[in-house]
């Protein structure tokens, strides 16, 4: 089950935020194998201007930071193509540079996820 979580600074559009939660998705679940929408969990984190740093400055745009957690079994191919999927959608529907994009990976094995209690 990946799970993408994007902190951004707040004051983007509720609509735009909406509309690159649901393109992470379809980015993940279309480039990811063994992945289908209803398997993929997005979140964001908006932050107050004044909690936002880079180095020691407030960044004029979002700055978008996203963690993916991806669980064992998928190729790293499949994995690149996910990431690049996912800074074209959040660069599209935030309208940012992908410059500005930062994606940081975590792969999961599959021993340490479970459901229900259960181990997977």
């Amino acid at each position: 089950m990946p799970i993408v979580n994007m902190t951004i600074k707040k004051g983007a559009p509720e609509n735009k935020i909406i509309e690159c939660m649901k393109e992470i998705t379809n980015a993940v679940a279309g480039n990811l194998e063994k992945t289908v929408p209803k398997m993929v969990r997005v979140t964001v984190d908006e932050i107050e201007e004044s909690q936002w740093y880079i180095g020691d400055e407030h960044p004029s745009s979002p700055h978008p930071l996203l963690t993916i957690d991806i669980g064992g079994g998928r190729s790293d191919e499949s994995i690149d193509n996910t990431l690049k999927a996912i800074v074209n959608a959040v660069a599209d529907s935030l309208e940012v540079s992908k410059s500005e994009i930062s994606i940081y990976r975590i792969k999961t094995p599959d021993e340490h996820f479970t459901i229900a209690g259960k181990v997977k």
